[in-house]
C-alpha cells in the first residue's frame, strides 16, 4: 500500500483508528495496558478488521484506572510486554494514517513506551478528531469523544475501552468528512494545515503541551522526512571507521586472488581490508 500523502482525499483515506487504555493520565508515568485499533478502507470502516491486545505494564495497575477502563491486573498478569504488542500494532498500521481522539496523549504514552524499551519509534502520519471537529462545527458545547458523536449520531459502544473507542473514533472520523468537505477541508494535507494552524492559537493545546501530550499533528513532510531516514541504520555515521575495524588494520596487496582474499577475511573474523598496490 502506498504512503498517505497531502492530496490524499479525506473521503478515500486508508487509516487506522488507534486507542490506548492506560495505568494513568500522565503521559510520562502511565504505563499502556490495552491498544485497540481498527481500519477505514478507501473512506470506509470494517469493524471485523480490528486488533485489540492487552499489554503487560510491568506494574501494579492502581485501582482508580481499573474502575475508569475495567482492566484488572489479573487481566493484564498472562499479557504480553509492549515490545512485542507494539509490533504486531505497527505490522496492522502499515502505510497507514493514524486516526485518533486527543491523539497527542497517546503519541506521547507510545513514544515513551518505545523508548523505554529499547524499541525505535518512527511516529506515524495522524489526524485527531477532537480538532477535526473543532473545526467543522466551533459551536459545540464541548468536544469529549461522546458529545461529538452524539452531535454526529454516532453510537458508542464499549466505552473506555481501547477497541471501543478506536471503533467510535472511526465511525466519527466518517461522519466528519462531509461536515470538513462544507467548510473547504478536503484532502489530509488540508485537514493538517488547518489543525496546524488551530493548535498554534488555541490555549488548550497550550496545556496538552504542558501536561507532556505530543504534538497531535505536524507537518506531512516531516513526517514523510522521518520515514525516509528510520529506514537507514545510523551505526556507520555515528563512528569512526577505526572505532569499528580490528586494530591494527589488516593491509593486503592488491594481486591476491579473491578466494584468497576471502579466505584471509574469513580465518581472521574480519569484515574489511585496506588493498595496497604494492603491499
Amino acid at each position: 500500500m502506498k504512503h498517505v500523502t497531502g492530496a490524499t482525499p479525506l473521503s478515500m483515506l486508508n487509516a487506522v483508528a488507534l486507542d490506548t487504555e492506560t495505568t494513568g493520565l500522565d503521559p510520562k508515568k502511565a504505563r499502556i495496558v490495552q491498544i485497540g485499533a481498527v481500519r477505514i478502507s478507501n473512506g470506509k470502516v470494517t469493524p471485523s478488521d480490528c486488533m485489540e491486545k492487552l499489554v503487560d505494564p510491568g506494574e501494579p495497575i492502581p485501582a482508580q484506572s481499573t474502575a475508569f477502563h475495567g482492566i484488572t491486573n489479573a487481566m493484564v498478569r498472562l499479557a504480553r510486554p509492549f515490545p512485542e504488542v507494539w509490533r504486531d500494532t505497527q505490522d496492522f498500521i502499515g502505510a497507514r494514517l493514524v486516526v485518533g481522539y486527543a491523539i497527542g496523549f497517546d503519541l506521547a504514552v507510545l513514544e515513551r513506551e518505545c523508548v523505554r524499551s529499547g524499541q525505535r519509534w518512527v511516529r506515524p502520519r495522524t489526524l485527531c478528531i477532537r480538532l477535526l471537529a473543532q473545526l467543522a462545527n466551533p459551536s459545540l458545547p464541548d468536544y469529549s469523544l461522546d458529545i461529538i458523536a452524539a452531535w454526529l449520531d454516532v453510537s458508542i459502544v464499549g466505552r473506555h475501552t481501547a477497541l471501543g473507542d478506536a471503533e467510535a473514533t472511526a465511525e466519527i472520523f466518517i461522519a466528519l468528512v462531509p461536515k470538513l468537505e462544507a467548510v473547504g477541508i478536503r484532502t489530509v494535507g488540508e485537514a493538517e494545515r488547518a489543525t496546524l494552524r488551530q493548535t498554534g492559537q488555541g490555549t488548550n493545546s497550550d496545556a496538552a503541551r504542558k501536561a507532556g501530550w505530543a504534538a497531535p499533528v505536524i507537518d506531512g513532510g516531516e513526517i514523510e522526512l522521518q520515514r525516509t531516514f528510520s529506514q537507514f541504520d545510523p551505526y556507520a555515521y555515528q563512528h569512526r571507521v577505526g572505532d569499528m575495524m580490528s586494530k591494527p588494520p589488516v593491509v593486503v596487496d592488491g594481486s591476491l586472488p579473491l578466494r584468497d582474499l576471502v579466505t584471509l577475511m574469513t580465518d581472521r573474523r574480519i569484515s574489511s581490508v585496506f588493498i595496497h598496490p604494492q603491499a
